[in-house]
C-alpha cells in the first residue's frame, strides 16, 4: 500500500468513525478479525504509521479494511431519501444547482452514516465489499 492510498484510507475511516463502520483487520500474526472500531485514529501510531486503535490495541493501517456498501447497492428507498433530501441528482450529469458547503457535508455525512463508498475504495482493494445486510 502507498502512502497516497494510506492517507486515502486514514481519511474515509476518520470521516466514519462516527457511524460505527465494521472492518476486518490483521493482528500481529496476520489473523483476520472482524469488528467495530471502537476506539479511535491516531497519527503518530507504531514507528510514525497511522494506526488504526481497535479495542485499545493499535493496528497499522494497512492492515485495516472496512467494510463498505457499493454506490450501486443503494436501494430505491435509499435513492429517494438522498435525492430528496439533498437534491441533488444521481445520473452521472452535471448537477443544475450548486450545493453550498453545508450541503455537501450534510451529503457526505449521510454517504458515511450509510456506509456507501464514494471513494472508489473497494475498487482499490483498501475496503472490502459488505455482505448483503450487514449495517440493517
Amino acid at each position: 500500500m502507498n502512502n497516497e492510498d494510506k492517507q486515502l484510507l486514514l481519511k474515509d475511516l476518520c470521516a466514519r468513525l462516527p457511524y460505527k463502520v465494521k472492518v476486518q483487520y490483521l493482528d500481529l500474526e496476520d489473523n483476520r478479525l472482524d469488528s467495530d472500531i471502537a476506539m479511535g485514529v491516531t497519527l503518530d501510531g507504531y514507528k510514525g504509521m497511522p494506526t488504526v486503535d481497535v479495542f485499545q490495541y493499535g493496528f497499522l493501517i494497512e492492515k485495516v479494511k472496512p467494510f463498505l456498501r457499493p454506490i450501486s447497492s443503494m436501494t430505491e428507498e435509499e435513492q429517494k431519501e438522498f435525492v430528496g433530501f439533498h437534491c441533488v441528482n444521481l445520473c452521472p450529469i452535471i448537477i443544475d444547482e450548486m450545493l453550498t458547503l453545508k450541503d455537501e457535508i450534510k451529503m457526505f455525512d449521510w454517504l458515511n452514516a450509510h456506509h456507501f463508498d464514494y471513494r472508489g475504495l473497494i475498487e482499490k482493494g483498501l475496503a472490502l465489499e459488505s455482505p448483503k445486510g450487514m449495517y440493517e
